[in-house]
């Protein structure tokens, strides 16, 4: 990973529906020049009102997030993102499984199930400097 981390912050707000729910396994990948998750510096935590999801990858991407319903789920999009330890970051209720994967040639996709209807509250990509504006 290179020296200077991209932070890949999304800040969802999801009521907290149910309890005890379990995580999907992911899928395998197989993408060449892409971007790797940092577990560590990465997460998904409770905030009191909903969800704050924070992913650090070792560089910037293109991206779009969008949600969907039937059943509800949160789509993040990228170019090119190895999700390899993702897995270990589901650790609240509100969100039922996540898979990761390829979903076509040179773009990845992170799906997190829901347990139920969320809005976005906040989402944005920060590189060091100032917060940039979100994509449409």
């Amino acid at each position: 990973m290179g020296d200077v981390f991209c932070r890949l912050m999304r800040r969802l707000f999801i009521p907290a529906l149910m309890l005890g729910l379990m995580a999907a396994p992911l899928t395998a990948q197989d993408l060449s020049a892409l971007a790797r998750l940092n577990p560590a510096e990465s997460e998904i935590v409770e905030t009191g009102a909903g969800v704050g999801i924070t992913l650090a990858l070792s560089q910037p991407v293109p991206w779009r997030v969008r949600l969907m319903d039937a059943p509800p789920r949160l789509i993040i999009d990228t170019r090119e993102v190895d999700w390899t330890g993702i897995a270990a970051l589901q650790r609240v209720d509100s969100i039922t499984a996540l898979r990761a994967g390829v979903f076509r040639q040179g773009w990845s996709r992170l799906v997190l199930q829901l347990a139920g209807p969320v809005r976005i509250a906040e989402a944005g990509v920060g590189t060091g400097g100032p917060p940039a504006p979100c994509p449409p």
